[in-house]
């Protein structure tokens, strides 16, 4: 209904303003498979004007995002259009994917713990374990190796799924590995109908799902254990409340 797509929209604007641009479409994506899993896209009208409304609050917050580097009206003018650099900045996923297929080149042998690198992550981080970064995690490794000084500085290219993938598969695995992570979402999504915990859970995860082509395989796998402890401790709350309602 419009009260739902408008709270989208707030937050989608909050999470464009700071900058956050993967999280911004994602997060939009998933706005679209709520309202067509529960609405079945009835009412056209209402989602093209949502998406129209959810460009022009995009489109808002790059130019706010210039500013806040440091732009102006005349760098404007002299043609650093933010929407531009946007779109040129998309070929940053092809290198990270060209990165892959370079180092599978020189190493001659598949890495099959780079599909597992966020899990190795997670868990060596609530362990309090260090860890050399490059050497489990490929966004991090596709970083190194293509701009060493940078990387130094905190800057990266970010990852792919499909780029582990073609590291621990070969090419085959850019077949399978995507046709997994789709059969599995289409197959969950049946899951959302019938019980709303994992509804929750589901939904709060997919954004992270559906960034793993920038991202690693499993960069959903943090977001997803929050989501269950949330779950957790409201139910947890509701069960206490509903006690102590019942005992007067």
């Amino acid at each position: 209904n419009k009260s739902f797509l408008l709270i989208s929209i707030l937050i989608a604007a909050f999470s464009a303003m700071k900058g956050s641009r993967g999280e911004f479409v994602t997060f939009l994506l998933t706005v679209f498979c709520i309202y067509y899993n529960e609405r079945k896209v009835s009412n056209i009208s209402l989602l093209l004007k949502m998406f129209l409304i959810f460009i022009a609050v995009f489109i808002i917050s790059e130019f706010v995002s210039m500013w806040r580097s440091g732009g102006s009206f005349i760098a404007l003018i002299e043609g650093d259009n933010p929407l531009v650099q946007f779109i040129y900045g998309m070929g940053v996923s092809y290198i990270t994917l060209y990165q892959s297929v370079k180092i599978s080149l020189i190493s001659g042998m598949f890495e099959f713990h780079y599909l597992i690198s966020q899990l190795l992550i997670t868990i060596s981080s609530v362990l309090g374990v260090q860890v050399y970064l490059p050497g489990i995690s490929y966004s991090h490794l596709a970083s190194k190796t293509a701009n060493p000084q940078l990387y130094e500085q905190g800057f990266g290219l970010g990852g792919s799924y499909l780029g582990e993938s073609y590291l621990a598969m070969g090419l085959i695995g850019c077949f399978i590995i995507p046709f997994i992570v789709l059969f599995l979402i289409n197959k969950l999504e049946v899951f959302t109908r019938y019980n709303k915990t994992f509804y929750f859970v589901y939904y709060s995860s997919l954004p992270s799902v559906l960034f793993i082509p920038r991202e690693t395989l499993f960069y959903f796998f943090p977001y997803a254990v929050k989501g269950i402890i949330v779950v957790f401790l409201f139910t947890f709350y509701v069960n206490i409340k509903m006690r102590r309602f019942n005992n007067g």
